[in-house]
């Protein structure tokens, strides 16, 4: 584990609050948690049993307990079980056991710090949530945000499309001024996972964004991050659990008085064009090429319909309460000359 952090400095952990997503069983988590001196650690995991077992190592840790020994492994030759052999354990679940496990998730309490002041590793939490969907009420932020071997699978599975939402999430969580610090699959192991079932091989073939293109991407307009530091391995020799990894920092929001819906589209359309700018550099073949763009096209035109539906709203909206503001200055003036006509007679 200490090779995959070579080169982190402790100034940007130390009373910090970390986000660890894709926990897993914790292992990382609490590594850190152990490592550098930080202020408060969550760590989320979709999977139920893994987010179970996340819990269990916490425990032995917070009171002394022994790792029980693992259970004898019994290996099937099914074919289905040999589909899944290579997946995560919270993709390869079926839905009906995704069902029962979040149902028997939904009964177990999130471990809780109960040291005042917090240490490790009673600083330490794990919740089982999905990154992807709006998970975390109360819009909290975290001055750090770990994502480590998890881009390959969300993209995978949800495309470019997804990849750019998980983006956009993970950027949400950070606080402005934090850093978002991202460990990230090579292509060859794209290559060696894409027949992990139907999703995957369909959304193999249409990717248009590569781990090459990461850095330029998520330092482009679309999401205007900076890179503090290129950690790990190059993507050539990537190998294993060495990889390499991005340390961004998300800059100080600027938006002033923009509406958020309005920036939000703003941002969408500039997703759509960057999207299309790394199609366009992948060698993607000429009707390829047309048929990407015209789909931009359409989905750049969707945008702006909606910006000018939102600007129209709020236009209208501006002058409402403007004849509202000035409905309310007549009143006052109104009661004033009475005042002072009363004050007369």
């Amino acid at each position: 584990m200490a090779e995959r952090f070579v080169g982190f400095e402790n100034s940007w952990f130390d009373n910090k609050s970390v986000l660890d997503v894709g926990s897993a069983e914790g292992v990382l988590s609490l590594y850190v948690g152990k490592t550098y001196r930080l202020r408060s650690l969550l760590g989320v995991e979709k999977d139920p049993l893994l987010f179970e077992s996340a819990c269990a190592a916490l425990k032995r840790e917070r009171f002394g307990l022994k790792k029980p020994a693992p259970p004898p492994r019994t290996i099937s030759t099914s074919a289905s079980s040999s589909s899944s052999c290579f997946l995560p354990r919270a993709i390869g679940l079926k839905k009906s056991e995704h069902v029962e496990g979040a149902a028997a998730a939904a009964t177990i309490t999130t471990l809780k710090a109960t040291a005042s002041p917090p240490s490790y590793p009673f600083n330490i939490e794990f919740a089982c949530q999905d990154i992807m969907e709006r998970w975390r009420q109360g819009d909290e932020r975290y001055d750090v945000t770990l994502c480590f071997s998890v881009t390959k699978w969300i993209h995978l599975h949800g495309g470019d499309e997804g990849l750019n939402q998980l983006f956009e999430n993970l950027i949400a969580l950070t606080k402005p001024g934090g850093l978002l610090i991202i460990e990230y699959q090579p292509w060859k192991s794209y290559e060696n996972n894409k027949n992990a079932n139907e999703t995957t091989k369909i959304n193999f073939k249409n990717l248009r964004i590569k781990p090459e293109d990461f850095e330029a991407h998520l330092t482009s307009e679309s999401f205007g991050l900076q890179i503090i530091a290129k950690l790990g391995t190059c993507l050539e020799e990537a190998k294993g659990f060495s990889r390499p990894i991005l340390v961004l920092r998300k800059p100080h929001e600027q938006d002033g008085d923009e509406s958020f819906s309005m920036s939000s589209m703003r941002k969408r359309k500039r997703l759509v064009l960057d999207t299309r700018r790394f199609a366009t550099t992948t060698g993607m073949e000429a009707e390829d090429e047309e048929e990407e763009e015209e789909e931009g096209k359409v989905a750049i035109e969707k945008i702006e319909e909606e910006e000018k539906g939102t600007a129209q709203e709020v236009e209208i909206a501006r002058e409402k309460d403007e004849e509202e503001d000035e409905e309310e200055e007549e009143e006052k003036k109104k009661k004033k000359k009475k005042k002072k006509r009363k004050r007369e007679d």
